[in-house]
């Protein structure tokens, strides 16, 4: 798994660059931008999820408590969850179905 050290060497720039192109990209020309990205692709970096919801203190987790009981939900009820979960999962964000009312009213941070 490649990481910013990789796409750094890859591209003949700092890190910190790598860095500022994919957290701040307004405050890099468009040429070194274009470079950066370029290395990104050819080394295949592909940034941690985790690491991101940490340095931004977001989770990227969407709930949806589901009211009903699972056993008697529709069967198409279940495929447009499933559709929903995989396009969060290409914009990266996760779905979380709950069943448990009580866990989800005490811990509901936006």
């Amino acid at each position: 798994m490649a990481n910013l050290n990789d796409v750094a060497r890859n591209a003949h720039v700092s890190k910190m660059t790598v860095s500022r192109v994919i957290n701040h990209p307004e405050q890099v020309s468009e040429e070194l931008k274009d470079l950066v990205e370029k290395a990104i692709q050819d080394v295949g970096y592909e940034p941690n999820r985790m690491a991101k919801a940490l340095v931004n203190k977001r989770h990227y987790v969407i709930r949806f408590l589901l009211l009903e009981d699972v056993t008697t939900v529709e069967p198409n009820y279940a495929k447009l969850l499933i559709h929903i979960a995989n396009y969060l999962q290409e914009s990266g964000y996760t779905l979380e179905i709950s069943t448990d009312l009580a866990a989800n009213t005490n811990n509901i941070d936006g």
